[in-house]
């Protein structure tokens, strides 16, 4: 079964899924504020679209490859700290350029974050349950995409479309630094380092 110390790994993991897709999806809903105030076409706004995954999809690829060599904990809560910085950041774009820039390195370390987080669950639980624990921290993301409307439509109208970005960078420096407080080595990273918990 599972111990306190899963149930604890679980929810830090998914707190943090969470606002990987609050932070990735919140673009296509303040899009609208971002085109009127930053000039921007259809297409820039697609490019700035496609930035964000394009960066998920390398970030995925050469973080697991980090995490491999330092540690998946470090690589973690690293990436975790980085997107939450560059969400925040994005409040200050002024160009397309630099909306560009952001939403690629952002994405960057939201994908490279996710592979990492559901490795190292799947370490620490009993190989029956391995599947339902990453499809309940996967849950997390999906509910982060679903409150990326709700919130914008909330804070937009007052604080424009940066407090969008202002808060959820802010809440995913929050959980950063749980997961810098609470989060375990990779069993397997510490075995293969011959390191001593």
């Amino acid at each position: 079964g599972l111990s306190g110390f899963n149930y604890r790994l679980i929810v830090l993991s998914w707190l943090i899924t969470v606002f990987d897709g609050f932070d990735m999806m919140m673009i296509s809903f303040t899009a609208p504020y971002m085109r009127d105030e930053l000039g921007l076409d259809k297409m820039m706004l697609g490019n700035v679209f496609s930035a964000g995954l394009f960066g998920m999809m390398v970030g995925g690829f050469a973080l697991a490859y980090v995490g491999d060599r330092i540690g998946r904990r470090g690589t973690i809560v690293a990436a975790a700290f980085a997107f939450g910085v560059l969400t925040f950041l994005t409040a200050f774009a002024r160009s397309y350029e630099e909306l560009l820039l952001l939403r690629f390195v952002d994405g960057f370390a939201i994908g490279g974050m996710l592979p990492l987080a559901w490795a190292l669950n799947i370490e620490f639980v009993p190989t029956r349950m391995r599947s339902t624990v990453v499809t309940v921290i996967m849950m997390g993301y999906s509910l982060g995409t679903a409150m990326a409307g709700p919130v914008t439509v909330w804070l937009a109208p007052q604080y424009g479309w940066e407090g969008v970005f202002m808060f959820g960078g802010a809440a995913t420096l929050v959980c950063a630094a749980f997961l810098l407080f609470f989060l375990p080595e990779s069993v397997r990273f510490l075995v293969s380092k011959r390191m001593r918990t």
